[in-house]
């Protein structure tokens, strides 16, 4: 039985090591894995803030009731923690995925990255930006333009789009010129395609991300067949002595968004809208 055992596994386990490496070699799902990792104190942070204010206790309710200093302090953390989530992502992604990706200058992704999502973004004039596609609505949108913006800046440097300093100019300085002319480009596209896109029922490139891509993927990967499919998967992996990071980093936007669209509901007071989150997934696996 031990033979037949290990002939078994000795057939399996390097089709899944090599898909495994395949998958965990993806230079932007190493970048997404990383952001999100950088990301869980917030996370942490936040859940708590909400929880410190929210717990349904009476005695303790009656304490907050006498001292409504600490409901707002909490409460402000739990909000510009979650319900901003994505801009935290955008603001770290680019940087990650440019550093993958062996660029130079990985500072400079991120402000033009950060602005190219802005102008695509709806906002009321000189007043606000909404919170609506900077939380975890926005995700998937946060990482599909993170991934053009940074691709699209690394081919123009590559193909020496960019305005170049003499080497007495600090290297901080020439980046930000190197820099200019590929945002010269990027941004007004973007502004333009975003203006382009108000004008239309859609409303925004980020409706159509949510729409078609986001809410059918979320939907599939957070419903109970495919936390099946993914516990299988990582078991298997794990029997076979292969860390299952290829399989739950694809996942984990997807249950993280689904954990703060959770926190938002029950901060409401409405019903808790899924079942399978990133803390109640890895609850079952331990």
């Amino acid at each position: 039985m031990k033979k037949i055992l290990d002939t078994i596994c000795d057939k399996v386990q390097g089709p899944l090591s090599r898909l495994a490496v395949k998958i965990s070699s993806i230079k932007f799902i190493q970048a997404m894995a990383e952001t999100f990792q950088v990301l869980i104190p917030l996370l942490i942070l936040g859940s708590f803030s909400c929880l410190f204010y929210y717990l349904p206790v009476a005695p303790w309710q009656n304490f907050l009731a006498s001292v409504p200093i600490l409901v707002t302090a909490a409460s402000k953390i739990h909000m510009l923690s979650l319900f901003i989530f994505g801009l935290f992502v955008l603001i770290l992604l680019p940087n990650r995925y440019a550093e993958k990706l062996g660029m130079k200058d990985t500072l400079s992704v991120t402000p033009v990255t950060v602005l190219t999502y802005l102008v695509l973004t709806p906002v009321d004039m000189w007043m606000d930006i909404p919170v609506t596609w900077i939380g975890q609505q926005g995700i998937f949108s946060v990482m599909i333009i993170s991934l053009l913006v940074v691709r699209i800046m690394k081919w123009m440097k590559d193909k020496n789009f960019g305005i170049r300093m003499p080497s007495s100019v600090p290297q901080f300085v020439s980046n930000g010129f190197n820099a200019i002319i590929p945002a010269a480009i990027i941004v007004p596209l973007a502004a333009l395609l975003g203006a382009f896109m108000e004008m239309t029922t859609f409303g925004s490139v980020h409706n159509i991300i949510f729409t078609l891509i986001q809410g059918p993927v979320s939907s599939v990967g957070i419903s109970w067949l495919g936390q099946i499919v993914s516990n299988v998967l990582c078991s298997i992996f794990f029997f076979f002595g292969i860390q299952p990071g290829a399989i739950t980093s694809i996942f984990e936007p997807m249950l993280t968004a689904a954990g703060l669209e959770n926190l938002a509901a029950w901060t409401a007071g409405l019903p808790i809208p899924h079942l399978f989150v990133g803390g109640y997934t890895n609850l079952v696996s331990t």
